[in-house]
């Protein structure tokens, strides 16, 4: 489920920079992507603290974890990893991009 979920905020934060990318606005895109990955992971946090369809659950599950408590787990441990190395690359395309520039 670990590998689904990255993916899929992978995939989402390439659709908004090719997006950005196609309207030359490059930076725009990767600031939405990482607001929409923010948001993300907020609304799992917030599943999590209130044990919303006992989604605290995913930590001491196994082996009878739900899908959503799988998910939920995924997305609190992939989200930030992924916003990390999606700023970490969209901050070096930007530095290289004005290093061209100039």
């Amino acid at each position: 489920m670990g590998w689904l979920v990255l993916s899929m905020l992978a995939a989402v934060s390439l659709l908004c920079v090719g997006i950005g990318h196609r309207a030359h606005r490059l930076l725009l895109g990767g600031i939405v992507a990482l607001g929409l990955l923010a948001f993300l992971w907020s609304l799992a946090a917030l599943s999590h603290a209130t044990g919303w369809r006992n989604a605290q659950g995913w930590v001491d599950c196994w082996p009878r974890c739900t899908t959503f408590q799988d998910g939920i787990g995924a997305v609190l441990v992939w989200t930030p990893v992924t916003a990390a190395a999606f700023a970490a690359l969209l901050l070096g395309i930007v530095i290289v991009g004005r290093m061209r520039d100039s």
